[in-house]
């Protein structure tokens, strides 16, 4: 099965309303299961609503909001969860080497497995 990736702006080509329930949904390197995803798209501006799903060892909900419709796409997620596995969670994310209120530099990401991160 071939896959194919499209950048912010494909979501400005259609509009749809979605309503998901799966056993399994992978976004990139997360799983999430037992997951509930209610999606309106319109105009480049996707709102996800993610009422119930498990990740990370914990309960979660949230919602996902992306806006493809400026020349500058943005991205905000509101997400709690509860009795999660942080070290899990943090592994799926880029770890900070250096921060410019330090360094006066930007921060730069260092590989997800790096010796530090491994529990």
């Amino acid at each position: 099965m071939e896959q194919r990736t499209a950048g912010p702006g494909g979501l400005q080509a259609v509009n749809a309303n979605l309503k998901i329930k799966t056993t399994t949904l992978t976004l990139g390197n997360v799983v999430l299961k037992d997951a509930q995803v209610n999606a309106v798209l319109r105009n480049g501006k996707l709102t996800a609503d993610l009422p119930a799903f498990t990740a990370f060892g914990g309960s979660w909900a949230g919602k996902m909001n992306v806006d493809a419709s400026a020349a500058k796409p943005a991205i905000a997620i509101d997400m709690t969860g509860d009795n999660v596995g942080v070290s899990s969670l943090l592994g799926t994310l880029p770890v900070l080497t250096s921060c410019p209120a330090l360094a006066r530099s930007p921060c730069r990401p260092i590989p997800r497995a790096h010796p530090s991160m491994r529990s």
